[in-house]
């Protein structure tokens, strides 16, 4: 899980909580060295913090959004219903207004990682993705990268943790 929070106190306690939880944690103080590590490391789920000293999460957001379908929480003090909405659109699947319950964050986490995801989801694939290894048994392909299964170029939706026992 990548967590681009510039506050080293939430930083803490949010990285002690997902690391009892077992999983593994990068942590980023803005949003280029964020962006960086997630091109780097394509974490699983990214924790956002608005107020970030570079730039907007919001931007964080977008700019992650063009390149990957991974699941975004945003971290904000902002509570008006326009900025959730846009936050939203700019590609976060799910937010939550400070000060957090980390147990209710943990709780959100669990919520994301069980989705399917498909990058399929992405607007316009990059060059990257187009030139993406397949995995080929037959009828079935098995896109690592992308975490995308078709039988006979028919999408099959799978869970995080079938498609990681089927990989």
């Amino acid at each position: 899980i990548l967590l681009i929070e510039d506050n080293p106190d939430i930083t803490r306690v949010v990285q002690y909580e997902l690391e009892q939880a077992g999983y593994r944690v990068l942590t980023a103080a803005d949003g280029i060295t964020g962006l960086t590590s997630a091109r780097e490391h394509t974490p699983d789920l990214v924790v956002l913090d608005l107020g970030l000293p570079d730039f907007d999460g919001a931007e964080v957001a977008r700019r992650l959004r063009k390149t990957s379908s991974v699941p975004i929480i945003i971290l904000t003090a902002m509570d008006a219903v326009d900025r959730k909405v846009n936050l939203l659109e700019a590609g976060a699947d799910d937010y939550m207004t400070k000060p957090f319950s980390p147990r209710e964050l943990m709780a959100r986490i669990q919520v994301m990682l069980r989705r399917p995801r498909s990058s399929t989801a992405l607007r316009s694939p990059s060059a990257a993705s187009e030139r993406r290894e397949l995995r080929r048994i037959g009828a079935l392909a098995i896109d690592v990268e992308g975490r995308e299964v078709t039988v006979d170029t028919t999408p099959v939706q799978l869970t995080r943790t079938e498609f990681d026992l089927l990989a």
